[in-house]
């Protein structure tokens, strides 16, 4: 540090080391002249000394020739006495390693545009006469939506001095994984790096690389005799294109692989290079919501209706896998290029309609295309009375399955059955599922409307009746309703939704719901939705009512995870699930993950108010809780100052030693509760955090008598934490079935 603090003095200040690798340390400092920060790496002393400072700095300057949106500029290099270095822009952001770390694997979409443009960097380079020789996540850094490649010209001085392949113990250890055939028996050109990058498009795929071993040398043997394993066997998405384009990337002589690295990319995103499958082979299909074409487009109801109609129909295939209908519902009124909606969705078909209302005369235009080479399949246009809207779904269904299953026994036979025939019950009902997507309390309450509009021209409808158990069960969760107004009515609306021979699975949800979160009946509650999985396996909305409302608050996280994984590989868009999955990592105490959980959840949509409610729950968690005030404001603001995010708020308050502040938030929230239902665990919850454990104990008995929602997550969440040990949260956790 001293030798490199006078090297670089004046021009650079050393603020601090900001990571360690096998090769370098890396080091923030601010360059006095442009004043911006700079990432100064320092090559390991026993690397240093094999290189030579000769060789080192001649490659270095080699690497620095390059000019390219996609690679990390050199902006200096040096040696001061034995210690050699090279000074980059310091970028905000991850690296791919350290995504990879968070996440695990990405998506389709992603691992895309961040394999363009890694190629387009390392096409420009080799044009140049520069290979890179260690393409891995590590080198790969994330700065918003741009990939940028570092260390071009490193590997190449380490080769050059004669380090034996960087493989020995302490040099660069994860190097073997990504390494070619060739590279490993000393020799590489630019179709090394195009098997390297393939390796990290594997990984970037299936969250693993393609070849791994407990040795470097077992690493390298893998990588010159076994095939690639198949990759969608892990993730059945992956297209026959990219699938092909990766095994001749990865074959073991290098005149079998692509040319360049722009010409893999070409072909992972090309449907010519694959084996393309024929339009009757589609087996997967997106319903997207329909367009409102009428005059005074006042149908967007109906649209979404009759949109969700047919994904329920064609749900009902087994042989056809379905996106849910919130994955479809997030690129409503986007204008995207269907092979994105694809990707995004994981499947080959998209179906997309308009409809328009005159009168008594209903017009519905449909287009199936096929999402890898976006041809049309087949699109049709119906005008018909509105009275023929029942009939023209069916047919739509019908010639959709026939046309991407032909060979399903029964796919002629009518596919959409929605339980009346009476069209303005029908259209009661549509109302209502509007109402109740919007999820807001007083968009609930005029679903209720709706449902009960419905029911009352046809008592037996049962989609009206399971609509109706959702809207109930939903409102007092959200605060807005006293626990004993809504829960009985979800209660007798599920129940009316159990049609014997058409029992709907998601009623039977709302029953499971009701019986854990109100009746604190756990073993009763699991064999609703067990019983609702049986009806409908796989159906996302049941395994995250499952996970939500039962798993989670009974601490049993692993299968939670498991049933929020698969919720969220059939609805990959569904932000709900996906919050879910940070407010598991947050009861399980692992406050970083869930917070970067949260915070990508807010890329996707930043006004997604129960991510941002979760993320300032995390932050509060942290060494740093101070953090969490300002993420808490605003998700106060966004929620129009509602009793949860003002608990929330108040105990963030307190927690940091704005007592003043926590106790005039303690005070409106007694005004609220005085005026209408304020679930009185929230109140609790700011006594805790004032340090008045037994003010917050005699509010949780009144919780009880409410019999509250947010008891059920006594058990686990870290809030309650500092009360666990009293006997009277023990008695309480009984009461509540929580502990026998």
């Amino acid at each position: 540090m001293r030798l490199l603090r006078q090297a670089l003095a004046p021009d650079y200040e050393i603020e601090r080391e900001v990571g360690r690798g096998g090769m370098a340390t890396v080091y923030l400092a601010r360059e006095h002249k442009h004043d911006r920060q700079v990432a100064i790496k320092v090559m390991h002393s026993e690397l240093a000394t094999e290189l030579g400072a000769e060789r080192f700095l001649r490659e270095i300057r080699i690497a620095a020739r390059l000019s390219h949106p996609n690679i990390l500029p050199l902006l200096a290099s040096g040696t001061a006495d034995s210690v050699l270095y090279y000074i980059m822009p310091f970028i905000e952001g991850d690296s791919l390693r350290a995504r990879l770390n968070r996440e695990g694997r990405l998506s389709i979409a992603a691992t895309l545009r961040i394999a363009r443009q890694v190629g387009a960097a390392l096409t420009y380079a080799h044009a140049q006469g520069v290979v890179h020789r260690d393409v891995k996540p590590e080198n790969i850094m994330l700065t918003g939506d741009a990939a940028v490649v570092a260390d071009f010209g490193i590997a190449t001085a380490i080769e050059q001095a004669g380090t034996p392949n960087l493989t020995q113990p302490g040099v660069s250890i994860g190097t073997p994984i990504y390494m070619s055939p060739e590279q490993a028996g000393g020799t590489a050109d630019g179709r090394s790096d195009v098997y390297s990058l393939a390796c990290v498009v594997v990984e970037m795929l299936t969250g693993q690389p393609p070849f791994t071993g407990r040795t470097a040398l077992a690493i390298l043997a893998r990588h010159a005799t076994e095939p690639l394993p198949p990759i969608a066997t892990i993730r059945p998405e992956v297209t026959p294109a990219i699938e092909q384009a990766l095994g001749r990337a990865l074959s073991k002589t290098p005149p079998e692989r692509f040319d360049t690295p722009d010409e893999f990319v070409a072909a992972l995103e090309s449907p010519g290079a694959a084996r393309a499958p024929s339009p009757n082979a589609v087996d997967s299909i997106a319903v997207l919501p329909f367009s409102d074409l009428s005059r005074e487009r006042d149908q967007e109801y109906l649209c979404e209706g009759i949109a969700e109609e047919l994904l329920d129909a064609l749900m009902r295939i087994g042989s056809l896998r379905v996106a849910s209908r919130t994955s479809a519902a997030a690129f409503k009124g986007q204008q995207l290029d269907v092979r994105e909606v694809g990707q995004r969705l994981h499947v080959r078909s998209v179906l997309e309609g308009s409809v328009r209302v005159a009168g008594d005369q209903l017009r519905i235009s449909v287009t199936l295309t096929n999402v890898e080479n976006g041809f049309q399949l087949w699109s049709e246009r119906y005008d018909r009375a509105l009275t023929d809207v029942f009939a023209v779904q069916d047919e739509i269904a019908r010639r959709v399955v026939a046309r991407l299953l032909p060979h399903v026994e029964g796919s002629g036979a009518p596919v959409v059955a929605p339980g009346t025939s009476d069209l303005e019950a029908y259209r009661a009902y549509l109302r209502g599922r509007h109402f109740a997507n919007r999820r807001t309390a007083a968009d609930l309450q005029r679903a209720i409307a709706s449902y009960e509009a419905a029911l009352a021209r046809e008592p037996g409808f049962a989609l009206a009746a399971a609509g109706l158990a959702d809207a109930w069960f939903v409102l007092p969760v959200y605060g807005a309703v006293a626990p004993d107004e809504a829960m009985p009515q979800a209660r007798r609306a599920a129940a009316r939704a159990m049609t014997p021979g058409r029992e709907n699975a998601e009623a039977q949800a709302v029953l499971g719901s009701v019986r854990a979160v109100y009746d604190w009946d756990w073993a009763g509650a699991e064999a609703d939705f067990r019983r609702a999985l049986s009806l409908a396996p796989g159906n996302p909305t049941v395994l995250h009512r499952y996970a939500v409302n039962c798993l989670l608050p009974l601490g049993r996280f692993a299968e939670g995870r498991d049933r929020l994984e698969e919720a969220l590989q059939r609805d990959p868009m569904s932000l709900v699930a996906a919050t879910t999955v940070g407010l598991l990592q947050y009861l399980e105490g692992l406050s970083q993950e869930a917070i970067a959980t949260c915070q990508g959840v807010l890329e996707l949509d930043p006004g997604f108010g129960l991510a941002r409610h979760f993320l300032g729950l995390a932050l509060l968690e942290t060494p740093n809780p101070a953090d969490a005030v300002p993420v808490l404001e605003a998700a106060s603001v966004a929620a129009g100052r509602n009793a949860e995010s003002l608990a929330a708020l108040g105990a963030a308050y307190a927690t940091v030693d704005r007592r003043d502040d926590g106790l005039r938030l303690l005070a409106e929230l007694e005004a609220m509760a005085g005026a209408r239902y304020v679930s009185r665990a929230l109140l609790a919850q700011v006594h805790l955090a004032l340090r008045q454990p037994v003010d917050a104990l005699a509010q949780l008995e009144l919780a009880r008598q409410q019999r509250a929602a947010e008891l059920a997550w006594l058990g686990v969440r870290p809030t309650w934490a500092p009360l666990r040990p009293l006997p009277q949260f023990q008695t309480l956790l009984r009461q509540v079935g929580l502990v026998s």
